[in-house]
């Protein structure tokens, strides 16, 4: 009998009808016992790694990424480290390394990797899943990205003084420059940034990432790799390297070992060089489902109604990086059945729909917001989504394709979901045909949410309390949650991001105000009597609900 078996017996992890099963594939295989067991399916990876911790008498670890040393990492090869499934974690002295091993029964992978360490070995135990996890981190990890900076210092490239366009591309066709900046791409991709903004200063490169719609510093390389850095970006995303006086736009279409992502690429002249700005576009992202973005129950049913009339226009509503588009698709994904005809105009194609028809804008070419749904209207559609209105020309359209039986949704940029009235009166839209199309105007924001892994109980600073005074409930005795910080949020105490709404309908009573040419105070009043939940309201619910903080409430909606 298998020893391995019989500990996971033992322990309660497998049965005796089981094991017979277990031991034949263990007596009709050359693989090790724990390899087999691994792939059998009846078992968990941490189930075997427990059982191994027993039989060798060694610890289990289940590690994080800060619990590992980043810095012994780099020291041993990477492939040899992923073939032998072995994750050096520290040094326990000064001449021993404890490895962290997903087979310490598997005596040649083990001494493969006795051959690349020095040190005396100590070894533990860790599950595959959480060997793979954490090698992956360690692979795009910063102190991988930072022991390149180091390499790189030093470097004798003049930005100002390089200009010969060969001399560029020889630059940014080196080794290290090409492992930097993929490196810089990797690890924002890693943590999963909406943004990569490479600004060049006076001394030095910025490089921040925008998470959870807050930008944070990262290392920052030295002010002599601006010029094969810069070039580099641009060969990726096919400009000219040598034009340096005039913006450009571009795209990259990064591969990664799961998915295509396509890569917006921005250039802008600045007095100390060329800043740079990534929008990370992951197309293969799931759309969310709209039960999932943050409604509250009331706000969904309402919204839910609206989305299902057959004609008229639905506007969302806030400021760039709101999430509008996020919720225009899991909109379109609500409504989009094989009995309706969905077309699209964006800029860009953010997320594939399956079914519908996506036509993205290209101004060089003639073919604006305006142009695309004028043409589109000839491809019988019944749903159309505009990307955003942002002229007379578009709300004109727009709105006829609304009064000619098409149901029509879009963006627009104002504070909340009142103005969209004001906004479109303001591009010359007249009062009868904004009450006659005019379904409803979703307002949007994104809070971060408190981080999970940290969160923690406090008392909010009076003052800012006290802000929320007029709030329903204000007076009960309520908890109050804040993350600490800690290296799942980047020690920032949020966590991904919900969204806070305001949903304006336009009722009868709405439509005749909008005639009589009411003002936005006038319309959020009626709007508030008949229900409306304002922004700062949806947001103190949610701080109610131990979903955000005070803080960002503030921070997304103000205190009025």
């Amino acid at each position: 009998m298998n020893d391995l078996i019989e500990i996971l017996i033992g322990i309660g992890k497998i049965n005796k009808s089981q094991r017979e099963y277990l031991n034949g594939l263990i007596e009709k295989s050359k693989k090790n016992a724990s390899s087999i067991l691994l792939e059998s399916g009846f078992l968990k990876d941490g189930d075997i790694a427990a059982a191994l911790s027993i039989k060798h008498k060694i610890k289990h670890l289940k590690l994080k990424s800060e619990d590992a040393d980043k810095n012994l990492f780099i020291k041993y090869p990477a492939k040899i480290l992923e073939r032998c499934k072995a994750l050096p974690v520290r040094l326990t002295d000064e001449n021993t390394a404890l490895f962290a091993v997903v087979e310490p029964d598997n005596i040649r992978l083990i001494d493969n990797l006795k051959l690349v360490v020095r040190e005396k070995m100590e070894l533990a135990v860790i599950s595959d899943s959480n060997f793979k996890q954490l090698f992956d981190e360690m692979q795009t990890a910063d102190s991988n990205y930072e022991d390149l900076i180091k390499q790189l210092s030093g470097a004798n490239y003049d930005y100002n003084a390089i200009t010969d366009s060969a001399k560029l591309l020889e630059l940014a066709n080196d080794g290290p420059i090409i492992r930097l900046v993929d490196k810089i791409i990797s690890c924002g991709i890693l943590k999963n940034a909406s943004d990569i903004h490479i600004k060049c200063l006076e001394t030095e490169i910025e490089i921040r990432y925008r998470i959870d719609g807050i930008l944070i510093k990262q290392p920052a390389p030295p002010k002599e790799l601006q010029a094969p850095v810069i070039s580099r970006l641009k060969i990726m995303a096919e400009l000219k390297i040598e034009e340096r006086q005039i913006p450009q736009d571009g795209r990259i279409k990064w591969k990664t070992k799961s998915k295509e992502i396509d890569i917006r690429v921005s250039t802008l002249p600045s007095i100390f060089g060329e800043s740079v700005v990534l929008r990370i576009l992951d197309k293969q992202s799931t759309v969310i489902g709209l039960d999932k973005i943050g409604f509250s129950k009331n706000t969904f049913q309402q919204f839910q109604n609206i989305i299902e009339k057959p004609n008229g226009i639905i506007l969302v509503t806030g400021p760039t990086g709101s999430g509008k588009t996020t919720t225009l698709y899991a909109t379109l994904n609500k409504v989009n059945t094989a009995e309706v005809n969905i077309i699209t105009v964006e800029d860009p194609v953010e997320y594939p729909l399956s079914g519908a028809t996506q036509v993205m804008v290209n101004p060089k070419r003639g073919l604006t917001f305006a142009s695309g749904l004028r043409s589109i209207l000839r491809q019988d559609p019944d749903i159309v989504m505009v990307g955003e209105i942002r002229d007379n020309e578009t709300a004109e359209i727009a709105a006829q394709t609304a009064l000619t039986g098409h149901l029509v949704f879009s963006t627009l940029h104002t504070n909340d979901a009142v103005s969209a009235v004001m906004r479109l009166k303001n591009m010359g839209i007249p009062n009868y045909l904004i009450a006659g199309t005019l379904l409803g105007v979703l307002a949007q924001r994104l809070a971060r949410s408190i981080c999970c892994d940290c969160k923690i109980e406090y008392e909010p600073e009076p003052e800012k309390l006290d802000k929320f005074k007029d709030m329903p409930d204000f007076g009960e005795r309520s908890k109050f949650f804040k993350g600490s910080g800690c290296s799942s949020c980047n020690y920032t105490g949020y966590k991904g991001r919900i969204g806070i709404y305001e949903l304006f309908i336009i009722d009868d009573e709405i439509r005749e105000a909008i005639i009589k040419n009411a003002s936005a105070v006038e319309l959020k009043q009626t709007a508030l009597t008949k229900g409306m939940i304002p922004l700062k309201t949806d947001g103190w619910l949610k701080i109610k609900s131990g979903l955000t903080t005070i803080d960002e409430i503030l921070w997304n909606v103000g205190d009025e």
